[in-house]
């Protein structure tokens, strides 16, 4: 069973404002939501406790260096 949790702000049933989301795998992102995509500024750290922190566009870390 997956075990994903939000904690944060909501509008109108969605995602939207200041929040965290916790993955089931570890991984998790805290920022800005807007209509329930990650959008904005915000930091993502993944499954290994490597983080992308910058802008993130329509659910999309904007310029990721691979």
């Amino acid at each position: 069973m997956l075990r994903n949790r939000y904690v944060g702000y909501w509008k109108l049933g969605l995602r939207h404002g200041q929040g965290t989301f916790y993955y089931s795998n570890g991984s998790k992102y805290e920022g800005e939501w807007k209509d329930n995509l990650k959008n904005g500024y915000g930091v993502f750290t993944f499954e290994d406790g490597t983080c992308y922190t910058g802008p993130f566009e329509n659910d999309r870390m904007i310029n990721r260096a691979l």
